[in-house]
């Protein structure tokens, strides 16, 4: 636990990418046809390595996988299984995600296994990176509150966990540094990622509209039960009043 403490804290203090990266919420979509939408960023560690990390990124000409495509210290690298191209991994432009604004950006991440002792995954570092068409990083954003840790997942490949979008900041700044720029269309887009108590994976992440006909929205979000159980009540409030009203006219 004191050697994550440690490496976490080393990761903060030099992450320079804007943090506006946020869990929109939990996802209930089984079977995401992976073999059909090419992932942007797989993760897998070998054997039963407790902590994993990958990048990709664009070089002007071809996708790099690897320690090669990480944008800082923050992620090392090297959790990258073979084959590096699709549909494991992807630096796709934003024309062809059909992203022409910042608000329609959605990363969906897929937990293949949390860990066997019991111990819940945990997300020290996601970066979006958006590169020119010759290979320039125009700009990054990184996950807003780390580390992240998720309790519960889906077990299995293929079967979506978590959706995580920009906040109102992020969606400013990447409007500025990227929609902006002429020809934004051919940005495109890597992302770089270290999680722990993965015990093996493969862990992957893939973009909102890489599912084709099944584009996840943040209003698409199914609520944790808690949260269903607020909304139950207030609807049942509702109806009362309704009930309350009618019975006096």
């Amino acid at each position: 636990m004191r050697v994550i403490l440690s490496i976490f804290i080393s990761w903060a203090a030099i992450n320079t990418a804007q943090a506006s990266l946020i869990l929109s919420g939990s996802e209930v979509i089984a079977g995401a046809g992976f073999g059909n939408a090419p992932r942007i960023l797989t993760v897998q560690g070998t054997g039963n390595a407790t902590i994993e990390s990958a990048c990709n990124s664009w070089s002007g000409t071809q996708m790099v996988v690897g320690p090669g495509g990480c944008s800082n210290a923050t992620n090392a690298g090297g959790d990258e299984p073979n084959p590096p191209g699709a549909p494991k991994f992807s630096t796709p432009t934003l024309s062809s995600l059909g992203f022409t604004d910042a608000s329609h950006i959605g990363i969906i991440f897929d937990a293949a296994e949390t860990g066997n002792d019991g111990t819940s995954l945990a997300m020290f570092s996601l970066i979006l990176k958006f590169y020119t068409s010759g290979g320039v990083l125009l700009h990054s954003e990184s996950l807003a509150n780390t580390p992240l840790i998720f309790d519960q997942t889906v077990t299995g490949n293929a079967k979506t966990d978590f959706l995580f979008v920009l906040d109102q900041a992020g969606i400013e700044a990447v409007t500025n540094a990227v929609f902006s720029t002429p020809g934004s269309g051919n940005v495109r887009i890597g992302l770089e990622t270290t999680m722990s108590a993965v015990h093996g994976g493969p862990e992957s992440f893939l973009a909102q509209g890489s599912l084709g006909s099944s584009i996840i929205t943040p209003q698409d979000v199914v609520p944790e039960p808690a949260s269903m159980l607020l909304i139950g009540g207030g609807l049942i409030g509702l109806a009362m009043l309704r009930r309350r009203k009618l019975g006096r006219v």
